[in-house]
C-alpha cells in the first residue's frame, strides 16, 4: 500500500521532470522508502555543502558516526568541523527535525557552519521527499536554530521540498517517520519506521 502511494506521487510529479537522471534518482528513492531506509552518499552531501552561501569549495565525509566537513569560504578562509547526529524528531503533522552537535563547539555560531547544516538539511529533505521537488533546487535554506553551546536544530519543514509539497505528496511525506540516523562508511543512513497500519 505504501509503495503504491509513493508511486502515485511519483507519477504526478513525472510530467514535470525533464531530467532522465533526476527521474532515475526519484525511482530509486521510492524503492528505498519502501525498504525502510534512505542512503545519502558523500558526493550528495558534498554537493549540498558546496551550494551553501559564500562556500567556494566543500568536502564532506560520513564516517565513525559523524559528518566530517571541510570548506573553503570567501576571502580564502578554511573551516573544518564535524556534525554528529544527536537527536531526531519526526511526527505526523508535527516536527521534522534533526539536531546536530558541532565539534569543536566554538564553531557552532559560525555563519558558514550554520549555513552548511541548513544545506545538509536540504539534502536530507530531498532524499526523503524528492518527488515533491523535481527541480532539485538547492538555493533556499532550511531554518536552523542554535541550542546551548554546541547544538544546531534543523527544521526540515522549512526546506523547499516540504514547503512546496501538495496533496498526496504531502500525505506520503507525513507518514514517513525517521527512526534513526547514522553516518558510516561514506554514507548518511536514514532508518525509516512506517506506521503500524502499513505492512512491513
Amino acid at each position: 500500500m505504501l509503495k503504491s502511494l509513493l508511486r502515485s506521487a511519483l507519477g504526478n510529479a513525472g510530467s514535470r521532470i525533464q531530467s532522465t537522471q533526476t527521474w532515475a534518482t526519484i525511482r530509486r528513492i521510492v524503492d528505498d522508502v519502501a525498504e525502510q531506509r534512505i542512503v545519502i552518499h558523500d558526493r550528495e552531501l558534498t554537493s549540498a555543502a558546496a551550494h551553501a552561501p559564500d562556500v567556494e569549495g566543500a568536502w564532506v565525509r560520513a564516517q565513525d558516526g559523524s559528518l566530517q566537513i571541510d570548506i573553503d569560504v570567501d576571502q580564502g578562509a578554511h573551516l573544518s568541523w564535524s556534525l554528529v547526529p544527536c537527536d531526531i524528531k519526526f511526527a505526523p503533522r508535527g516536527p521534522k527535525e534533526v539536531v546536530w552537535r558541532v565539534i569543536p563547539a566554538d564553531l557552532a555560531r559560525d555563519r558558514h557552519v550554520v549555513a552548511v547544516a541548513a544545506a545538509v538539511g536540504n539534502a536530507i529533505a530531498r532524499a526523503l521527499w524528492a518527488w515533491a521537488a523535481p527541480s532539485d533546487a538547492q538555493s533556499a535554506q532550511a531554518i536552523v536554530e542554535r541550542e546551548g553551546t554546541d547544538l544546531l536544530r534543523v527544521d526540515l519543514r522549512t526546506t523547499p521540498v516540504i514547503r512546496n509539497a501538495e496533496g498526496r505528496v504531502r500525505m506520503a511525506a507525513e507518514i514517513i517517520d525517521v527512526a534513526a540516523i547514522d553516518a558510516r562508511n561514506g554514507s548518511l543512513l536514514l532508518k525509516l519506521k512506517l506506521p503500524p497500519f502499513f505492512p512491513q
